[in-house]
C-alpha cells in the first residue's frame, strides 16, 4: 500500500479485499458501470498505479456507507440481491449454512432485517439454511447478534484465506524483526532507505556479525510502500535449486510453486523485494551458480528489487548501490554494550574503554562482550578472561593485532568455555538445525528428555541464538551464523566423538518426526497439514542429506537421510518443486546405491525419474534409470525388479516408445502382483510392519497399472486404458492415496471422454478436481476443471452442474490465471506448445464458468489478465516486436478473455433483468464468428456458444449448427444474417 494525500492510503486489490473482508472478485463487481445503473449508487471508483488497478481506502469506506444506506425508497420495493453479492456469499460460506453447516436449502438472510435496514450490503447478509432462517424471521430464537457473530467468523475466515493465498511469502520467507533500540549507522541507514525507496538493487558488505542483516531489517521496517519482502537466509540452503524453489513456492498460489520460467513474472506482479542474506557464508557447492542465478533474475525482472548482504564484494551480483559497513564508532559501541549489560553504567571508564576498543565496533562481539561482563563481574574481568584464553594467538600464529574477526573469535572462545556441557551440546544440536526449531519443541525436551528450557535461556543470555516469530505466539529458535560455524568447528576439532553422538540424536529426532508424519497422518484429509509441516522443516530435513553427503561411508547416517528424502516425494510433487526434488532424489539415490542400500536406491531412482519428467529433464531421468540398472545387477528381489521395469516404462513413454512402455509396465505388474500375493499369505503369520508392507505392495501394483494405462492411452487404446485405471483405484492405499487417486481419476476421465462416455467423464473430472482442491494440487485442479468445461459442451446434467460451487470455480480460475500469466509474459519468449496447452485450459475454464452459472466470476479474472498480460503483449505486436506465430496466440487469448467479459456481463443481466440484452448477444456472436478456425472448431467455441445460448440465456436460435452455417456462408461470400429467437 502507499500513502496518497494526507489522510488516505492506496491499496492493491488484495489489500482492499482484506480491508473489507471480501473476495477481490466482489470488489471488481462493485466497480462495474452496470452495477451503478442497476442500483443507482454509482460504482466503486478505482485508482491506477503503474498500470495496476488499485483502491483508495477512503473511497472503500465511503462506498461501504453508501451500501449500508437504503437501497429503495420504501420497504415494499425490494430489489433483487445482486448476483455478484450472492456469488460472494456462497464462496464465503462454502455454500453451507453458517450455523448448522448443512448444505441443503441454503438461503440468504439479512442480519438486520430488510424492513429496518433496507440494505443488501454484503456485510448485512449471511447464508443460512431454511430452518435456521425460519428461526430468525419467525420464531426470533436466532437473534441478529448471533447472526452477526456467525458473519464475523466467516469474514475472518475469508481474510485468512486471502492472507494464505497472497501473503504466503511473509510466512515462509518473512524478514527478521528489526531490533530495538538500534545504535548508530545513521548515514548508512539513510543511504539504504533512499535506495530502497528508489527500487535500486543493493549490496551491503561487511565483516561477519558486523550488523549487515540488522541494517537491512531496519531499513525495510521503515518502508511503508506495502511491497512484500522475501528474505532468504542463504546459509539455510544447500543448493541453488533449493533457493530458487523457496522463491517459487513463496510467490506461487497457496504454497504451490510457480514454474521456473514464471518466477520473474510473479515477482514483478508482487513488486517484491528479494533479500539474499549472507551469500558468502553459504554451504552451496556452486556459489558461482547462485551469482549467475541472481544476475539472470535481475535481468528478467522489471519491478523486483534485489538486496544482497555479503562479507565479500560480489562482482557478478548486480548492485546499483553498494554500502560498506565498518565498525561502530566509540559512542555507539558504548551504547550497544550498555544495552547488552547493566554493568556498563557502574564500570570503571578506563576498563570499559579498553573492552570497547577490543571489540573494534563489531556489533555481535559487543553483545557477547556484554554477556562476558555479566559472567565475570565487569569489563576488567571480561578482558582478563579473554587474555587467559588467548584463542587468536593459538589459532592464528604471528598475529600481533586484533581485528573484528579475531575479536569475535576470542569472545566466542570465552563464552563457549563458560557453557555447561548440556548447554554446549544443545548449541551443537541447534547448529545442525539450520531451519531452526520450534520453541515449544525445546520446552518439551527436543534434545534432553528433561527439557531444554534452562539451556535455551543460557544461550539467549550469551546472545548466541535468535528467535524468529512465526505468528500467533509461535516462534523458531536458531543459531546465529558466525556462532554456528564457530561451534561446529570447535566441536569437530576438540570433541568429535561427543559431537557425532549429538548429531546422531538430531538426525534421529528428524527421522522420528518424519515417521510420525507418515504413519499418524496417513489419510487424504491430513495431506494439506502434512505438506505444510514439511514446508516448515524441509531445510532441516535436507541438512540431514547434506550431512550424509559429507560422510558417505556412514551407512546408518545414509540410511536415515535416504529414508527422510523418500518421504519428501509427496511434498516436492504436490508443491510443484519438481526440479529441486529431482536433484535431491538423485543425490540421495547415489548415496544409497554407494552404501549398498539397494531398496532405498530403487525407490529413489523411480522418484528421480518421476520428478525429472515433470520438467522434461531427460538427463536427470537418464541418471535415475542408470541407478535403476545398478539396482537390477545387485538384486534378485522381485519387488525391486518391478521397480526397475517401471522405471524403464516411464523413460520409454517419455521418449515416445509407447509399446516398449506398455511391455515394461506389464512386467512390473507381474512382479508386484506376485509380491502382493506373498505378502497377503504372510499376514496369516502377523509380524511388526506387515500391514504397512501390505499397503506398499498394493500401491506398487497400483503404480504399475496406472503406468500401463498411460502407455495404452498414448496408443489410443482407451477402453483398455480405462480398465487399468479402474483396477489401479482399487489398490491405492496410505499417505499418498489422495494424490494418486486424483491423478488416476483424471486419466480415467480422459479415457471415458475419448470413448464418448461424456457424463461419466464429467463426474470423474469433478471428483478429481475436488480432491486436487482439498490437497492443494492447484495446477492439477485447473487442468481437471478445464477438461470438465470442454466435456460439458456435450452434456447437460442438472445435478452435476448444481454441485459445482463458486469456491471450486474460483480456485480453478486462479490456477488458470497463473498459467496464462506465465505463458503470456510481456518481455519474454512465447513458447508455442506451452501456449496452445494454456489456451485449451483457458477456454475450458471459461466454458465451465459459463455453463455452470458462475459467469460473474469471469469479470475480474478476464480484466486482470488482459490488463497485466495480454494488453502489454498487444502493444509489443503493434511495435513489431512479436512474430506472426506469437501474434496469433496472443490474439486468440485476447478474444477468449473478451468473450469471458461478455459472459460475465450477461450473467449480471440475467440476475437483475432475468434476460440478456440483444446487443450483448450480438456482440458475443460477433466475437465468436470472428475467431480463427482453430478456436471455433478445434476448441469447439461454436458448440459451446450454442450450448450457452440455449441452456443459460434462453435462446432457441441460433443453435450451434445455425451459427456454424452463418460462419461458413460469410466465409464463402454468401449473403446471410443472424436473427435471435428466444425460447417461448
Amino acid at each position: 500500500m502507499e500513502a496518497d494525500q494526507k489522510h488516505d492510503v492506496i491499496l492493491n486489490e488484495h489489500e482492499a479485499a482484506l480491508h473489507w473482508g471480501v473476495t477481490p472478485e466482489l470488489l471488481f463487481n462493485y466497480t462495474r458501470a452496470r452495477f451503478a445503473q442497476d442500483y443507482g449508487f454509482g460504482s466503486l471508483q478505482t485508482v491506477d498505479r503503474d498500470g495496476r488497478t488499485c483502491f483508495s481506502r477512503n473511497e472503500l469506506d465511503r462506498f461501504s456507507l453508501v451500501l449500508s444506506g437504503p437501497w429503495s425508497a420504501t420497504v415494499h420495493r425490494k430489489p433483487a440481491i445482486p448476483t455478484a453479492v450472492i456469488e460472494h456469499l456462497m464462496v464465503e460460506a462454502r455454500n453451507e449454512c453458517a450455523r448448522c453447516h448443512t448444505g441443503t436449502a441454503v438461503e440468504n438472510a439479512h442480519i438486520i432485517a430488510w424492513a429496518i435496514s433496507r440494505s443488501h450490503h454484503h456485510d448485512n447478509l449471511v447464508r443460512v439454511c431454511s430452518n435456521c432462517h425460519t428461526e430468525h424471521d419467525l420464531h426470533r430464537s436466532l437473534s441478529p447478534e448471533q447472526l452477526r457473530a456467525l458473519k464475523d467468523r466467516l469474514v475472518a475466515r475469508t481474510r485468512q484465506s486471502i492472507m494464505l493465498r497472497v501473503r504466503a511469502p511473509l510466512d515462509q520467507l518473512r524478514p527478521p524483526q528489526a531490533g530495538a533500540p538500534f545504535f548508530g549507522r545513521i548515514d548508512e541507514l539513510e543511504r539504504l532507505e533512499t535506495a530502497l525507496s528508489a527500487g535500486k538493487s543493493i549490496l551491503v558488505c561487511g565483516a561477519g556479525g558486523i550488523g549487515k542483516s540488522e541494517l537491512v531489517a531496519q531499513g525495510l521496517a521503515r518502508m511503508n510502500d506495502g511491497r512484500p519482502v522475501l528474505w532468504l537466509d542463504v546459509e539455510r540452503f544447500s543448493s541453488v535449486g533449493e533457493i530458487m524453489g523457496a522463491l517459487r513456492t513463496a510467490v506461487g498460489p497457496e504454497g504451490v510453486a510457480c514454474s521456473k520460467a514464471g518466477l520473474p513474472a510473479h515477482l514483478d506482479l508482487l513488486h517484491a523485494r528479494v533479500v539474499l542474506d549472507g551469500v558468502e557464508r553459504s554451504s552451496l557447492d556452486d556459489i558461482d551458480g547462485l551469482e549467475d542465478a541472481v544476475r539472470d533474475l535481475f535481468a528478467a525482472t522489471r519491478h523486483t528489487q534485489l538486496v544482497t548482504t555479503s562479507q565479500l564484494s560480489l562482482y557478478v551480483v548486480p548492485a546499483e548501490v553498494s554500502i560498506a559497513l565498518g565498525g561502530l564508532n566509540s559512542s555507539d559501541s558504548r551504547d550497544l554494550l550498555g544495552q547488552a549489560t547493566a554493568r556498563a553504567a557502574d564500570d570503571r571508564a578506563e576498563d570499559l574503554e579498553a573492552l570497547v576498543g577490543f571489540c573494534d565496533g563489531h556489533a555481535l562481539t559487543l553483545r557477547i562482550a556484554g554477556a562476558l561482563m555479566d559472567a565475570y563481574g565487569g569489563s576488567a574481568g571480561a578482558l582478563a578472561a579473554i587474555r587467559r584464553h588467548g584463542a587468536a594467538g593459538v589459532r592464528i600464529p604471528g598475529r600481533r593485532h586484533q581485528n573484528r574477526r579475531t575479536s569475535l573469535e576470542e569472545c566466542l572462545d570465552v563464552a563457549y568455555a563458560a557453557l555447561d556441557d548440556d548447554v554446549r551440546t544443545l548449541l551443537w544440536a541447534l547448529s545442525n538445525a539450520p531451519g531452526g526449531v520450534y520453541t515449544f519443541y525445546l520446552d518439551e525436551g527436543w534434545l534432553n528428555d528433561a527439557g531444554d528450557a534452562d539451556a535455551v535461556a543460557t544461550l539467549r543470555r550469551w546472545h548466541l541464538t535468535r528467535e524468529r516469530s512465526i505468528g500467533d505466539g509461535v516462534a523458531r529458535l536458531d543459531v546465529l551464523a558466525p556462532v554456528r560455524h564457530f561451534a561446529i568447528a570447535r566441536a569437530q576439532s576438540e570433541s568429535l566423538s561427543d559431537y557425532l553422538v549429538i548429531v546422531g540424536r538430531v538426525v534421529q529426532n528428524f527421522e522420528s518426526w518424519v515417521a510420525v508424519m507418515e504413519l499418524q497422518y496417513d489419510t487424504p484429509e491430513a495431506t494439506p497439514y502434512v505438506l505444510d509441516r514439511y514446508a516448515d522443516e524441509v531445510v532441516n530435513l535436507l541438512h540431514v542429506l547434506h550431512l550424509a553427503s559429507g560422510r558417505p561411508d556412514d551407512k546408518e547416517l545414509v540410511r536415515s537421510a535416504t529414508g527422510i528424502v523418500r518421504a519428501l516425494m509427496r511434498y516436492f510433487f504436490v508443491r510443484r518443486l519438481h526440479e529441486q526434488g529431482a536433484y535431491v532424489m538423485r543425490e540421495a539415490a547415489r548415496l544409497a546405491i554407494g552404501a549398498g542400500l539397494i531398496e532405498s536406491a530403487s525407490d529413489l531412482a523411480m522418484q528421480t525419474i518421476v520428478l525429472a519428467q515433470r520438467t522434461n529433464d531427460r538427463l536427470i531421468a537418464g541418471e535415475g534409470l542408470a541407478i535403476a540398472d545398478q539396482v537390477e545387477r545387485a538384486t534378485t528381489d522381485e519387488r525391486l525388479l518391478g521397480d526397475v521395469a517401471l522405471c524403464r516404462s516411464m523413460v520409454s513413454l517419455s521418449e515416445g516408445a509407447a509399446l516398449e512402455a506398455e511391455a515394461s509396465a506389464r512386467i512390473a505388474f507381474q512382479h508386484y502382483r506376485h509380491c502382493l500375493q506373498k505378502q497377503t499369505e504372510a499376514l496369516e503369520i502377523s509380524s511388526p510392519g506387515s500391514t504397512q508392507r501390505l499397503e506398499e505392495r498394493h500401491n506398487a501394483v497400483a503404480s504399475a497399472l496406472s503406468q500401463t494405462g498411460f502407455a495404452l492411452l498414448a496408443l489410443g487404446r482407451f477402453d483398455e486404458a480405462a480398465i487399468q485405471y479402474r483396477h489401479a483405484l482399487q489398490h491405492q492405499r496410505g499417505t499418498s492415496i489422495a494424490v494418486n487417486e486424483g491423478q488416476t481419476k483424471h486419466q480415467l476421465a480422459n479415457c471415458e471422454s475419448h470413448l464418448g462416455n461424456h457424463e461419466e467423464a464429467a463426474r470423474l473430472y469433478l471428483s478429481a478436481a475436488r480432491t486436487f482442491l482439498f490437497i492443494q494440487m492447484e495446477e492439477y485442479l485447473g487442468h481437471a476443471l478445464s477438461e470438465l468445461g470442454h466435456t460439458l459442451v456435450d452434456i447437460d446434467p442438472p445435478d452435476l452442474l448444481a454441485s459445482i460451487d463458486a469456491e471450486l470455480v474460483s480456485a480453478g480460475l486462479a490456477n488458470v490465471a497463473v498459467a496464462v500469466s506465465e505463458a503470456f509474459t510481456p518481455g519474454r519468449k512465447i513458447v508455442d506448445e506451452r501456449c496452445f496447452q494454456t489456451l485449451r485450459s483457458l477456454s475450458g475454464i471459461i466454458y465451465l464458468a459459463g455453463l455452470a452459472g458462475h459467469g460473474m466470476l469471469l469479470e475480474g479474472f478476464a480484466a486482470d489478465l488482459r490488463l497485466h498480460s495480454i494488453d502489454p503483449l498487444k502493444q509489443q505486436i503493434e511495435a513489431g516486436i512479436l512474430n506472426a506465430g506469437s501474434k496469433f496466440l496472443v490474439m486468440v487469448a485476447d478474444r477468449l478473455l473478451a468473450i469471458a467479459g461478455t459472459v460475465a456481463a450477461a450473467e449480471g443481466e440475467l440476475a437483475t433483468c432475468k434476460d440478456v440484452d440483444d446487443d450483448l448477444i450480438f456482440r458475443t456472436l460477433g466475437m465468436v464468428c470472428g475467431t480463427h478456425s482453430w478456436l471455433r472448431d478445434g476448441m469447439r467455441l461454436v458448440d459451446w456458444t450454442g450450448a450457452l445460448l440455449s441452456r443459460r440465456w434462453g435462446i432457441e436460435y441460433p443453435d450451434a449448427s445455425g451459427l456454424r452455417e452463418f460462419i461458413y456462408d460469410r466465409r464463402d461470400g454468401v449473403a446471410d444474417s443472424l436473427e435471435i429467437r428466444r425460447r417461448s
